[in-house]
């Protein structure tokens, strides 16, 4: 799944693992993610990230 991130982010994904995600970060520096659904619904009900489609391929 895909989300945007509008402010920084830590997702805690076991006990002893840690992720941050940065609003100005992600494979195209603009925020953008791809992460596992536990985290995307955790950053969209915390207010600091919104769903967006799937990129497409350059062609």
């Amino acid at each position: 799944m895909w989300v945007r991130f509008t402010r920084r982010h830590v997702w805690h994904a076991t006990p002893g693992t840690s992720i941050a995600y940065k609003p100005d970060g992600g494979p195209f520096k603009d925020g953008r993610y791809s992460v596992t659904r536990d985290c995307a619904s955790d950053a969209v009900a915390k207010g600091v990230a919104l769903k967006v489609p799937t990129p497409t391929r350059p062609k």
